[in-house]
């Protein structure tokens, strides 16, 4: 292998915790290491990881580091071992936000290490004083960061050209930016996986949900869902994967909507599974509410496995559904257009196949895993 290049990715999450951050930040660790880039990642240690405490560990090529924050908020963490731990980087990868981690990449990268960005969304946050402490924090670092990287990934020009933080900057930062869609595995996400089991029983033609259920995701649009799912008529199964602080509120709403018999919270779902329950549901719905969602790989984890999605029209996100195309897009926060598009996929299964088979056509042009990890790897080693 050649050890020429060392790439350092900084992530605030990282698998097994569930997060598209997290995950492409795993999958941009993988691009590289099998390119022959010798790379490491730095990223927090939470208890709610459920895995050992603060060590080192090699999966696919590289070396993962899990280093215990001075103290963490969410999914902020400040992990001032960075200021030492990148003495040895060459080349720095930061995963933005990645609150309580920018100071020390400031500092290694005025002192000469190059860095690279990817912008994954912007810090909104819920509540005004949160709001309020975001923006500060952004108008704090955000400039500095953007000025010393030397190449700006974003996953979408529509999210950057419309982002809240990021479209100040965006005319004097073109000629930095490199779109990054997100990828899938081709391979592994595929109409041909069997179907998922409950007891001795096969599911299929469900409505189906994938993200994190704990307030860092609020965004998520879990609620709005549950209020949609209430207006349907015949019978239909939401199937909820994911898990956190959230689900036990979720499961009261659902209660108290009067839809529990219709509602399957599965929980944690281990990533090997999760292409058998995209293959057999009528549609995946991502209701999210604001702008930090900017993609929904959970988009084309659907895709890829021939179903149609269901999706916010939001800056970068309705630039992976296709409007009636491979799927729907309907207006953040409202559950009765939400409604009645489930229920239109639902009625009509011919329609639902057809847009399936289109997202997957469109996902195997535009976001297959070595078609993204050959931009990703030519730009990083460009800039090595």
């Amino acid at each position: 292998m050649d050890t020429a290049h060392h790439l350092t990715i900084i992530s605030p999450v990282f698998p097994p915790y569930r997060s598209g951050q997290g995950s492409v930040a795993y999958e941009n660790a993988r691009m590289a290491s099998q390119a022959g880039i010798e790379t490491a990642v730095y990223t927090p240690w939470y208890q709610k990881l459920r895995t050992q405490t603060p060590h080192q560990e090699r999966t696919d090529g590289f070396t993962i580091q899990r280093l215990r924050p001075f103290f963490s908020y969410g999914n902020a963490a400040c992990l001032v071992q960075l200021f030492w731990k990148l003495r040895s980087a060459q080349t720095i990868h930061l995963h933005y936000p990645a609150l309580g981690m920018e100071l020390p990449v400031l500092f290694w990268s005025l002192l000469g290490k190059r860095l690279i960005v990817t912008y994954h969304m912007d810090l909104v946050g819920k509540g005004r004083c949160m709001q309020a402490f975001f923006r500060a924090y952004s108008a704090l670092f955000l400039p500095l960061i953007l000025s010393k990287a030397a190449v700006l990934f974003v996953t979408s020009s529509d999210y950057a050209e419309q982002s809240l933080l990021l479209r100040p900057f965006y005319k004097n930062l073109r000629k930095k930016i490199i779109e990054l869609p997100n990828s899938v595995d081709t391979n592994i996400f595929s109409p041909m996986a069997p179907a998922p089991m409950i007891g001795e029983q096969p599911m299929n033609d469900y409505i189906l949900f994938v993200g994190a259920l704990d307030a860092a995701h609020y965004s998520k649009g879990v609620a709005v869902l549950l209020e949609a799912c209430a207006r349907l008529t015949g019978s239909y199964t939401l199937v909820l994967i994911g898990d956190g602080d959230m689900r036990a509120l979720y499961e009261q709403q659902a209660h108290d909507r009067g839809i529990s018999n219709h509602v399957l919270f599965i929980g944690s779902c281990a990533h090997d599974d999760l292409p058998r329950w995209y293959a057999h549901a009528r549609c995946l719905v991502l209701p999210s509410t604001d702008s930090t969602e900017a993609f929904g790989i959970v988009i084309i984890e659907a895709g890829a496995s021939g179903v149609p999605s269901i999706a916010t029209r939001i800056p970068g996100v309705r630039s992976v559904v296709q409007e009636g195309e491979t799927g729907f897009l309907v207006a953040p926060k409202n559950a009765i257009e939400l409604a009645e598009k489930i229920q239109f996929i639902l009625s009509h299964p011919d329609r639902a196949r057809s847009m399936g088979h289109a997202a997957q056509r469109r996902v195997n042009e535009r976001y297959a895993y070595d078609a993204v990890g050959r931009i990703y790897v030519r730009a990083i080693t460009g800039c090595m």
